[in-house]
């Protein structure tokens, strides 16, 4: 008999989980989620930006044994999930993992940790009359002592090399440090 296993939420634990688990042959997994792309959150700068795209189709980063269904969890109970649209799916094995969210910016600032967050910034942003000048601070997700770097290529593509662990630490503090240098001198 076929373990069914679903995982609820398509952000990244979301989908790494889906892939381990469909690379082990572990079960047949299904994710749920509201929406049919991944949102790349460390690209939502881009969006809020107007310099890209911050999502790609989700079968691109699902193992193709993965099956996907766009819904939005509404009840999970004892060996099965409640559907938005009234739908029942029983399960074997359930991921829960539906991320973090914060709470709302302070004053009439905006947050950029959602693709609904981006989008607000960027047309805030464009309704600006021109000549406006814009300030966005963005707060770090990770501690001090730990990071994950991704690389990128000069379109802004993921390279499969990342820097993790306090080496990645490192690396991102370097990049804070030279991205308020080139700040600051631009400001004077």
């Amino acid at each position: 008999m076929t373990t069914t296993v679903l995982v609820i939420g398509a952000g990244y634990a979301g989908v790494t989980a889906a892939n381990r688990i469909a690379a082990a042959r572990a079960g047949e997994v299904t994710v749920l989620d509201p929406r049919d792309e991944f949102v790349e959150r460390i690209r939502l700068h881009r969006l809020a930006a107007g310099s890209g795209a911050a999502t790609v189709p989700l079968r691109r980063v699902l193992d193709p044994r993965v099956r996907t269904r766009r819904a939005r969890v509404t009840a999970i109970g004892d060996g099965a999930v409640t559907l938005d649209g009234g739908d029942l799916l029983r399960f074997d094995r359930l991921v829960y993992a539906v991320g973090s969210g914060g709470g709302p910016a302070p004053g009439d600032g905006h947050r950029v940790d959602t693709l609904e967050g981006a989008t607000r910034l960027h047309d805030a942003v464009a309704a600006l009359p021109d000549g406006r000048a814009v300030t966005v601070v963005g707060g770090l997700i990770v501690g001090a002592g730990d990071a994950v770097v991704q690389l990128v290529d000069s379109r802004d593509r993921p390279r499969r090399l990342t820097v993790g662990g306090r080496a990645g630490a490192l690396v991102k503090e370097q990049v804070c440090r030279y991205t308020l240098r080139a700040v600051r001198g631009r400001a004077a």
